[in-house]
């Protein structure tokens, strides 16, 4: 019985010594094996959206590069975004990168000294690639604050079977800010003749200060005196006032009533293109016209960049790997097609506008670029981004306003 014990233990050392052996063989041959393992330690990056659409890029990303993890944080508007931003800023509780829009807050957020400066962090080609018009609205006090990833310009969707229905060949651009006041009254249709219109010629949707602004600009500039404001100020009044064809205090329902046949013009953003097409299928067709703007004047854009933030080093150089990702050309090419936004790069524009797979819709809005206007960020942009919202409503909410205070307090406010 001891000998075929110590038989047993023979047996069993033998083959664990065996085993030994062939692993110490299997490293020596294989010594990257161990260390490959090693090298598969992630590094979180946190990112937080309002373009949700952003966030298959990240995926992307990390499929390509298994080191990186990317955290996501998506919200519904760049106001709110901006909003949480701001304060995660001040509890030092802020993400590694963020999207920030061109048309408001970059002033505010490069002062806070918590975003970094990319001079020194991307390539000095890398900007010559990028439309001038996104890039400037990330340039302040000499610096880059945000990598344009993309950007929306206004513009005018129309109901093409209501517009047959009147008569109306919208198949050229709306020249001028007359021809949309013109149009929208065809468009706006009592259908039960009670004194209320049951379809209504315009709707504007909730980003009201962008297309207020697009309507004040001139000379390159956005004019601050007082008479540059009364035009607007007066045109908005009549539209909802003395011509009847824009229902009040309605932004935030215009793009469902568009989407519904209830309206015929919807100024809105060429980044909703995606989503009416999602929505509306086969209800009805549709079409885009280029924003009509008053003489002298060009269109605004609202270029969305990432914004990276101070963290550690290592944190940072992984986030500044995932813009290079973004903007890489063969991203930049699908960023219309998969966000709604018209591309950074002006060779990823060049190339859509070239490519007969390219809707006409998207072949419209992407030759609009050409009219874009720089402008570069001001201390004022939020302060009067809020009074805008707080007049449009005042002006909205009682027929026959006074427009002097009110041109007042958009100054005071602008300067």
């Amino acid at each position: 019985m001891m000998h075929t014990r110590k038989w047993l233990v023979g047996i069993v050392l033998s083959g664990a010594a065996v085993i030994l052996l062939v692993i110490i063989s299997s490293l020596m041959h294989n010594p990257n094996r161990v260390i490959d393992q090693e090298v598969k330690v992630e590094s979180s990056i946190e990112c937080w959206v309002y373009t949700k659409e952003l966030a298959e890029y990240m995926k992307d990303f990390e499929k390509q590069n298994p080191q990186y993890n990317v955290e996501v944080r998506g919200f519904s508007s760049a106001e709110q975004l901006y909003e949480e931003l701001s304060a995660a800023i001040s509890a030092n509780a802020a993400p590694n990168l963020a999207e920030i829009n061109g048309i408001y807050g970059v002033a505010q957020l490069a002062d806070s000294g918590m975003l970094i400066s990319l001079k020194d962090h991307l390539a000095p080609d890398v900007w010559q690639k990028l439309h001038p018009a996104f890039v400037s609205q990330f340039t302040y006090k000499e610096a880059y604050w945000a990598l344009p990833i993309g950007g929306e310009i206004p513009v005018v969707y129309y109901n093409a079977n209501l517009a047959k229905h009147a008569n109306l060949d919208l198949n050229q651009r709306l020249g001028d800010l007359a021809q949309l006041k013109y149009t929208a009254e065809k468009l706006t249709i009592d259908v039960n003749k009670d004194g209320e219109p049951d379809i209504w010629g315009l709707g504007v949707d909730s980003k009201t200060p962008w297309f207020f602004m697009n309507w004040v600009n001139r000379h390159n500039l956005l004019d601050d005196r007082n008479e540059a404001w009364l035009v607007p100020l007066h045109l908005w009044q009549q539209l909802v006032f003395d011509y009847r064809v824009m229902k009040p205090l309605h932004h935030q329902l215009a793009l469902s009533d568009f989407i519904n046949g209830n309206v015929g013009l919807f100024i809105s953003s060429s980044s909703r293109t995606l989503l009416l097409d999602r929505y509306i299928g086969g209800k009805f067709s549709y079409n885009v016209l280029s924003f009509p703007i008053f003489e002298g004047g060009q269109i605004i854009p609202n270029a969305s960049g990432l914004a990276l933030i101070h963290s550690s080093s290592e944190k940072m150089q992984s986030a500044t790997r995932l813009m290079e990702y973004v903007i890489d050309l063969k991203q930049q090419k699908s960023m219309l097609q998969h966000t709604g936004l018209i591309p950074a790069s002006t060779e990823a524009i060049d190339l859509l506008i070239s490519n007969e797979d390219t809707s006409s819709k998207e072949q419209a809005i992407l030759e609009m670029q050409k009219q874009f206007m720089r402008i570069t960020p001001n201390r004022s942009d939020y302060d009067r981004w809020e009074k805008l919202k707080e007049i449009i409503e005042k002006l909205e909410s009682q027929a026959g306003l006074e427009l002097e205070p009110l041109m007042n307090e958009l100054v005071v406010s602008s300067q």
